[in-house]
């Protein structure tokens, strides 16, 4: 399922979209072909060439990026767009609620709070509860690549052909 999600969105990319707002109910399962259908295209957004985005950044709460949460500056300026990278974000947060059955925020202080706190090792989140409650449940292997696909910084992020390359 991830590596058929991941190429679907890679591929959405490489046509200049930005999916704006995938989530659990925007990737379909379809059990008989063991196959995963991304859906739910009426948010996407163009991605200019020169980089600009033409459509306001649209995703629900728990799979929203924390670098559109500045609400106070947010319609000021292109920086509440759906990006690739927020479409990476929004990916791990919907993979880890897929593998657990539990959303990895479920407000905006708990991503602010999981920002926060992303420098200390894993280990020490034994006794956290949240997002790295989530997280714990999860293989060491699978919760590093959710950890660099939920990077505070979307530059550093890990990137769609970066995840499916490890997917090989």
């Amino acid at each position: 399922m991830i590596k058929q999600v991941g190429h679907g969105l890679e591929r959405l990319h490489e046509c200049g979209w930005a999916h704006g707002n995938l989530k659990p109910s925007a990737v379909l399962w379809d059990g008989s072909r063991m196959r995963a259908v991304l859906t739910e295209f009426q948010l996407a957004c163009r991605l200019q060439p020169d980089g600009r985005k033409d459509n306001q950044y649209r995703y629900a709460g728990a799979y929203r990026a924390p670098e559109h949460w500045a609400w106070s500056e947010a319609w000021k300026d292109d920086s509440l767009r759906a990006t690739p990278a927020s479409d990476v974000w929004a990916l791990a947060c919907t993979l880890a609620e897929a593998a657990t059955a539990a959303k990895l925020f479920t407000e905006v202080c708990s991503i602010q709070s999981f920002c926060a706190s992303q420098s200390r090792p894993l280990a020490s989140h034994t006794r956290s509860s949240g997002p790295w409650k989530v997280l714990l449940q999860l293989k060491p292997s699978f919760q590093a690549v959710l950890l660099e696909m939920l990077h505070k910084d979307p530059q550093r992020r890990m990137t769609l052909p970066t995840l499916l390359q490890r997917l090989r």
